[in-house]
């Protein structure tokens, strides 16, 4: 019966992108967070066919055939497309560096894990670039859709909804019992079950839970709305708990003292105090996670082997491999290809990347390299900042504190072990992006755009008249603000 049901959406998902694609879109970004889901089979996998990725082809032929026919502008601010164009360059250069090393990197990598040993120049190209430029361009679909403050709204309800249904695949997996005896067991059943790390998961649910208080916040839609986006914000926080994840919880932290200073509102404040105190006093086996290693008499050492699990061996080791090739880095896969990987080995360590996402990016690029890694979060705080302080309208405050939301979860998380390179299970990070940056546009406007229909391929003269007459309306305010 489900296959039946999915076979169907995907049908569904298929034709409607030919009427308005946009709609489609955001179906499958719904849909990505279950795509990985056992509990939902994929009725194409007996022709080794993924249906995910069929829908997201039925949609680009949708894009395609209102691009030609409409022809749109492209809208895209030019400092967000010297980001990231430098971003893909330079990921481009360090993966086709690792495959003129895989001779190199096989036999150190497989000492951590065997399937190293089997490595390819096609398996390098699937996993480090295929997989997850799928997603890079599923935002950049989202990039381009987005013309209005409806489609705006459409996009960021659709990535809440995608994060909203991990939540409740971890709930599912997890029980709450496991927040009070202790859930660590549960941390694989999480990675079989959605498909993502429970770190990953962990950096969603701290940025999403703020993105919903400040939905609240900002008084968006009506007071029943705002009451179930409270609701949704402690479904994703019990989640976030369910984890167990530390990287998670300090960027919960961090992410809720960044929005309150950003909206001086003692009520964000307030609510990050209670998050703590009710963490403390209701799910004892989060303490335990948080504190581990640290002796809590006062008297004794603290065992740094739990405290930094492991990362003060690999730290020192990766700050070494930095500083002996600091200019051009050793492409991806860094961290194993320099003496880093030697001197964790012979500390007793064992793992292939750093544990720290700013690490990473100096040892596969270079310091300057690792400051063109990180400028997307950086460019999506400022863009963020930005957008919450120039701007009355509460739908465009509302984007700013998603923005900035979302980069400081992924700054925080990246000290812990997060990664800023390109990375498949990193596709809400740029979704979230995606819409930020095309809520930069419609705030340069004095006047939003008439909504575009992407159901309609037609330019008939009222619309050509439309819009000449908004572009002319824009010129003339662009020159009074130059006055």
């Amino acid at each position: 019966m489900r296959t039946y049901v999915v076979l169907i959406f995907m049908f569904a998902v298929i034709l409607y992108a030919q009427r308005d694609w946009f709609i489609s879109l955001c179906a499958v970004i719904v849909f990505t967070a279950l795509a990985e889901y056992p509990g939902l089979p994929n009725p194409l996998d007996a022709r080794g066919i993924n249906h995910w990725s069929v829908m997201v082809l039925g949609v680009t032929l949708g894009w395609l055939r209102w691009r030609i026919t409409a022809r749109p502008r492209w809208i895209i601010p030019r400092g967000w497309l010297i980001v990231m164009g430098l971003y893909l360059l330079l990921e481009t250069i360090a993966i086709t560096r690792l495959c003129f090393n895989l001779d190199e990197f096989k036999p150190r990598a497989s000492l951590i894990n065997l399937g190293y040993e089997y490595y390819t120049v096609r398996s390098v190209i699937v996993d480090c670039f295929y997989s997850p430029m799928r997603f890079l361009f599923l935002a950049l679909l989202l990039l381009e859709g987005v013309r209005d403050r409806r489609q705006l709204s459409f996009g960021l309800y659709a990535v809440m909804a995608a994060v909203f249904i991990y939540a409740l695949e971890v709930h599912r997996q997890v029980p709450l019992t496991g927040l009070a005896d202790g859930g660590m067991q549960f941390r694989h059943r999480i990675t079989k079950w959605t498909g993502r790390h429970p770190n990953d998961i962990a950096q969603d649910c701290a940025a999403m839970f703020w993105i919903l208080i400040a939905f609240v916040q900002v008084r968006l839609g009506s007071r029943r709305w705002r009451f179930g986006m409270f609701a949704a914000a402690v479904v994703i926080l019990l989640a976030l708990a369910a984890t167990h994840s530390r990287s998670g919880f300090l960027a919960f932290l961090a992410t809720g003292f960044a929005v309150g200073l950003l909206t001086r509102s003692g009520r964000i404040l307030g609510c990050l105090a209670c998050a703590v105190v009710g963490v403390a006093l209701f799910a004892p086996s989060i303490t335990e996670r948080m504190l581990e290693g640290f002796d809590r008499s006062g008297f004794g050492d603290h065992n740094m082997a739990d405290v930094m699990a492991g990362r003060d061996i690999i730290w020192p080791a990766a700050i070494h491999g930095i500083a002996e090739e600091p200019l051009l880095g050793y492409g991806r896969y860094g961290y194993v290809v320099s003496s880093a990987f030697d001197r964790s080995l012979a500390a007793g360590g064992g793992e292939t990347h750093p544990h720290n996402g700013f690490l990473e990016a100096a040892l596969d690029h270079g310091v300057i390299g690792a400051a063109v890694i990180i400028a997307p979060a950086i460019y999506l705080l400022v863009t963020g900042v930005m957008l919450f302080r120039n701007r009355r309208d509460p739908l465009l405050k509302w984007a700013g504190l998603v923005g900035v939301s979302t980069a400081t979860a992924a700054l925080v998380a990246g000290f812990g072990g997060q990664h800023f390179v390109l990375y498949e299970n990193y596709w809400v990070f740029w979704c979230s992006c995606a819409l930020v940056v095309r809520a930069t546009t419609l705030a340069d406007q004095s006047t939003c755009r008439p909504a575009v229909d992407h159901s309609r391929f037609r330019r008939s003269k009222e619309t050509l008249a439309s819009r000449a007459a908004y572009e002319e309306n824009v010129t003339a305010n662009r020159t009074r603000r130059s006055r």
